[in-house]
């Protein structure tokens, strides 16, 4: 069975929020350059964090939409904090 590119991409922002948290980060730049249902091509730009943000719990399915445009993908996300 594939994966849905809404399942993909709240895995990969999930994996991303782990990654900051561990690493003490902030991505403030997310650029998604190509994306199907079994990958997801992207870059992401962020630096140090200041330990001044809310903790982000996680990214969820609640009012996700994820739409292709023809400047590309836009997608609309809802954290949990």
């Amino acid at each position: 069975t594939g994966v849905d590119v809404e399942s993909l991409l709240v895995a990969w922002l999930n994996r991303l929020l782990s990654l900051a948290e561990i690493k003490h980060e902030m991505y403030t730049d997310f650029r998604i350059h190509s994306l199907s249902s079994l990958a997801l091509r992207a870059t992401i730009k962020g630096g140090p964090s200041s330990g001044q943000t809310t903790l982000i719990k996680g990214a969820t399915y609640h009012h996700l939409t994820v739409a292709a445009t023809p400047e590309g993908f836009q997608a609309t996300v809802v954290f949990d904090v």
